[in-house]
C-alpha cells in the first residue's frame, strides 16, 4: 500500500473515534502542518435533524492535547482567510472598471483645454487625480489576486498543507486587500462633490460639452449621486476608529490586532463543539 493510502487510511480511523451513532462526517481537505505533524479539521453532521460538530486530528500517536488546541486555532485562521480571499477578493478583482477608463479618458482631453476657468481646472484635476489613483488601486488589487492564485495552485500541488507561516502569509494578503478597498471607498466618496460639479460644468461650458457624450455624463452622475452609498460602505469596513488619512503601514498595525481578536473570539466559540478539546 502507499504511503498517500496508508495516511488516509489512518485518517479515516482516527475521525471515527469521534463519529456518533447517525452521524456522517468530512475530513477537510486543506490542513495544518505544525511541529512534524499534519493536523485536519474534521467536520460531523447529524443525520437526523439536529447539531453537529468538529474535531481536529492527527495520525502521529503522540500528540499532545495543546497541540490540537493550537492547530484548532489555525486550522479556523486559514479557512477564514481562504474563504474572506476567495470571495471577497475575486468578487473586487472582477468589478468592471469601463467607466474609470472612459472618464479617465475624457479627463485627460478637458484637461488640456486652454480656455478653463481656475476653479475648473482645479476640479478637474482632482477628478484626474482621483481616477488615476483608483485605477492603480484596482491593478494592485488584480496583481494581488493573481499571487493568491498562484500561491493556493502551489498548495494544492504540496497537498494543501500549510504551514504556519503560509497562514500569516494569507493574513497579510487580506489585510492588503482590505486597505486598497477601504481606500478607493474613501477616495470616490471624497470625489463626488468634484463629479457633481463636473456634472453640472459639462452643462455649462461649451468647450467640455464638446469633449463629452452621454456615457459621460450618465457617469458623472452616478459618481456624484453615490456619496451616501459610499458612506454605508465605508462604515462596514472601517473595523477600528480612526482609519481615514493613516499611511499603509499605520493601518496595518492597527487593523491587524482587529483580525487577531475576531479569530480568537471564533476560536473561543467554537471549541464548544470541538470534540477532542
Amino acid at each position: 500500500m502507499s504511503k498517500l493510502a496508508n495516511t488516509n487510511q489512518s485518517l479515516q480511523e482516527e475521525a471515527k473515534k469521534y463519529k456518533k451513532f447517525l452521524e456522517t462526517y468530512k475530513i477537510a481537505d486543506h490542513h495544518l502542518h505544525l511541529d512534524g505533524k499534519d493536523f485536519y479539521l474534521v467536520n460531523y453532521k447529524k443525520k437526523i435533524a439536529g447539531r453537529g460538530g468538529m474535531a481536529i486530528i492527527s495520525t502521529a500517536s503522540d500528540t499532545q492535547t495543546e497541540q490540537y488546541h493550537i492547530a484548532h486555532k489555525w486550522i479556523l485562521s486559514l479557512y477564514n482567510y481562504l474563504s474572506s480571499i476567495r470571495n471577497n477578493g475575486s468578487e473586487r478583482k472582477n468589478i468592471n472598471m469601463r467607466a474609470y477608463h472612459k472618464m479617465q479618458s475624457f479627463l485627460d482631453r478637458v484637461t488640456q483645454i486652454s480656455g478653463l476657468s481656475e476653479p475648473e481646472r482645479m476640479n478637474y484635476h482632482t477628478c484626474v487625480e482621483a481616477i488615476h489613483s483608483l485605477l492603480e488601486l484596482q491593478d494592485r488589487h488584480v496583481d494581488l489576486m493573481e499571487d493568491y492564485q498562484d500561491f493556493v495552485e502551489k498548495k494544492n500541488a504540496e497537498g494543501k498543507k500549510y504551514t504556519i507561516a503560509d497562514i500569516e502569509y494569507l493574513q497579510d494578503l487580506l489585510l492588503k486587500l482590505d486597505y486598497i478597498q477601504f481606500k478607493q471607498l474613501n477616495i470616490s466618496f471624497n470625489m463626488t462633490d468634484n463629479f457633481a460639479f463636473m456634472e453640472k460644468n459639462v452643462k455649462e461650458n461649451a468647450s467640455v460639452t464638446e469633449l463629452s457624450d452621454s456615457e459621460i455624463e450618465r457617469y458623472a452622475k452616478e459618481f456624484a449621486d453615490s456619496k451616501n452609498k459610499l458612506r454605508s460602505e465605508i462604515s462596514k469596513v472601517s473595523y477600528v476608529d480612526g482609519l481615514e488619512g493613516l499611511s499603509e503601514r499605520e493601518y496595518y498595525h492597527k487593523v491587524k490586532p482587529y483580525y487577531l481578536e475576531i479569530q480568537e473570539n471564533d476560536n473561543e466559540r467554537l471549541k464548544k463543539d470541538l470534540r477532542n478539546a
